[in-house]
């Protein structure tokens, strides 16, 4: 069963994202700063990871990268951000990005997706 990280500091929206993630049949992980996600996704390698990007502690970017770094390629990382932010994230090694507010069905398409794709 595929895991994934949820990176989410809002209650309401992690709790919706790990609903998803749950709906798809995988198990959801979640972090709510950049510093509890870096633990988490070194502890247990995730599948996928959803990642916003404006996180308490350690920003959204830091994590990315200490995604990429640690384990390149890495798992696909869906950045789900309020900032204009799309095309520099997948340059920086984002799988996909998503505005918020987003659709949850057009977030469930992308996780099932991205978790297919690279399985």
């Amino acid at each position: 069963m595929a895991r994934v990280l949820i990176v989410e500091d809002e209650p309401e929206v992690r709790r919706a994202c790990a609903e998803i993630v749950r709906d798809l049949g995988y198990t959801p992980l979640v972090a709510t700063d950049g510093v509890e996600a870096v633990r988490a996704f070194d502890r247990y390698h995730p599948d996928a990871v959803v990642l916003d990007l404006r996180l308490p502690g350690m920003n959204g970017y830091e994590v990315l990268d200490h995604i990429r770094t640690s384990q390149p390629p890495g798992p696909p990382v869906i950045v789900v951000s309020g900032d204009a932010t799309g095309s520099w994230s997948l340059k920086r090694g984002a799988s996909a990005f998503l505005r918020k507010p987003f659709d949850l069905g057009t977030l469930s398409r992308t996780v099932k997706a991205q978790v297919e794709a690279h399985a």
